[in-house]
């Protein structure tokens, strides 16, 4: 059985041997009958064969032919350092903001304690024991629900 690179050879050697018309037509006859059968190819009319032959030889030597990307043979060193600069400059841009993002979440969290424990010390001191059991409440309530809202954004 032929394998591809049998059918390039016998093509290359067709293409450097001098073919007249009679060699040529032989030549295209006999490669597509090798591409598609020999009993296949005698039942198509002579006119058509070139245009079948011309195409499946298209098909089977574009596969061959590696295709490069054009700006993968652009890229140079210095192109691939000043990316890797850009991204660690990105890096460290995205680090400062998590860290302030994560200050002022922390403040807003230590605002939100101190303002419970006044009120409770508040409710506490002022002896309305109805008031302040609200306000405990509350107070667990909200802290549930934002447990509840940070387990539900992770899951």
């Amino acid at each position: 059985m032929n394998t591809p690179d049998d059918y390039q050879e016998e093509r290359d050697e067709a293409r450097k041997s001098p073919s007249t018309p009679s060699n040529s037509d032989a030549n295209e006859d006999n490669e597509l009958a090798q591409l598609i059968g020999e009993e296949d190819a005698k039942l198509i009319p002579p006119e058509v064969r070139e245009n079948i032959t011309r195409t499946l030889t298209t098909r089977y030597t574009s596969l061959q032919i590696p295709r490069i990307n054009p700006v993968r043979e652009r890229v140079t060193s210095e192109h691939i350092s000043t990316a890797l600069n850009n991204r660690e400059r990105a890096n460290e841009r995205e680090h400062i903001e998590n860290t302030s993002i994560r200050r002022y979440q922390f403040l807003y969290f230590l605002i939100g304690l101190l303002a419970a424990i006044a009120l409770i010390v508040f409710f506490s001191l002022t002896d309305d024991r109805i008031t302040l059991t609200t306000v405990i409440v509350a107070i667990l309530s909200f802290v549930g629900g934002l447990g509840t809202g940070r387990g539900m954004r992770r899951w």
